[in-house]
């Protein structure tokens, strides 16, 4: 998976003291759906996270629902594939103060 940032996303974690955790959720029901979130590290990282840099993070993770429905519970499941399913890129930027994030196939 390549894993690129835009000038403006550099500039912004060059100065991050914390990393910054870029979650790639890919979710499985009646369509397949790609997510990708943001959150503030505070803590060490966790063993289901990739360290990119010293400050960039990222976590895949895979979500089943149990039914067919926007409320559904789902849970979370290993990526069992013989090939994994991840998408072959997830591009950051830092736009007007806030991160964005997509990803593609």
């Amino acid at each position: 998976m390549e894993i690129r940032w835009s000038a403006a996303a550099d500039r912004a974690l060059a100065v991050r003291e914390a990393p910054l955790i870029v979650e790639l959720e890919l979710a499985f029901a009646c369509f397949a759906r790609k997510t990708v979130r943001f959150a503030e590290s505070s803590t060490a990282p966790s063993s289901g996270h990739i360290r990119v840099t010293e400050t960039l993070l990222l976590r895949i993770v895979t979500r089943i629902p149990d039914a067919c429905t926007p409320d559904a519970p789902s849970g979370t499941v290993p990526n069992l594939a013989p090939r994994p399913v991840v998408p072959r890129w997830v591009g950051i930027d830092r736009v007007k103060g806030a991160w964005v994030g997509e990803s593609g196939w």
